[in-house]
């Protein structure tokens, strides 16, 4: 994974599979997710190939 890049997961609790979105920031978008009116499930955090947020659209 190239720098800058991170992964963005809408979770859903239905079991179905989820989405993952590659974006340029997984904390800017957080903070867009939440403006939109969606909620961070899980803080941005490190993995190995990057930053990854869970989140929850309503």
């Amino acid at each position: 994974m190239s720098d800058g890049e991170t992964e963005f997961v809408l979770v859903q609790e239905s079991g179905t599979p989820e989405t993952d979105l590659l974006v340029e920031s997984a904390d800017a978008t957080g903070r867009e997710f939440v403006e939109a009116g969606g909620t961070v499930v899980v803080a941005p955090f490190d993995i190995p190939i990057g930053r990854l947020a869970k989140v929850r659209d309503p």
